[in-house]
């Protein structure tokens, strides 16, 4: 299980809790090749030096190089095989990391579960993004909520009053910003 946490601070990190989950990854945990393009998160993930590929060429645009990043991360979480991706406190989250959700979303990893928490008395202060909850699917809310807690209690997360753990496949990610 990949964990990583947003942090309260003044300027949140670029890409933080997404980082912080994937920079403990040994080779022995990929179950597929990397492709050549998660090279480019050489300079985000030093720890990894000996799993990731050469870093490719840089590119000189910013916006194509923030797209590289975004496709290296979903390969490199896709090679992972079946895995679940923890992110704490997505309300203290950076902009760039609500981008890679939203990223995310429309071509998801396909053994990837990804699970978010947020605290709703803190989302006014989520920039730029916001995420809004839709329906479970086939699964009732009730049995969400005991999924929610047998993961919690079988992991060693934490799930506090106020807080919310979301599946993101039920989020419609919209570009409206959040509301102050």
């Amino acid at each position: 299980m990949l964990v990583g946490h947003c942090h309260r601070v003044r300027e949140p990190f670029f890409l933080g809790p997404v980082v912080e989950a994937l920079c403990g990854l040994e080779r022995r945990e990929l179950r597929r090749p990397l492709s050549p393009v998660v090279g480019a998160l050489r300079p985000l993930l030093p720890e990894l030096e000996e799993v990731l590929p050469p870093q490719p060429a840089a590119i000189g645009d910013p916006r194509a190089e923030r797209h590289r990043i975004f496709r290296a991360l979903r390969d490199l979480l896709a090679a992972l095989g079946p895995a679940v991706c923890v992110l704490e406190d997505l309300h203290w989250a950076d902009e760039s990391t609500l981008e890679l959700l939203t990223f995310l979303l429309t071509d998801p990893p396909e053994e990837l579960s990804l699970v978010v928490t947020v605290r709703s008395e803190d989302l006014p202060s989520v920039p730029a993004y916001a995420f809004d909850a839709v329906s479970p699917g086939s699964m009732s809310a009730d049995r969400w909520q005991e999924t929610i807690a047998y993961t919690a209690r079988t992991h060693g997360l934490s799930v506090f009053p106020g807080e919310q753990m979301y599946r993101p496949e039920l989020l419609t990610p919209t570009l409206e910003p959040a509301a102050a």
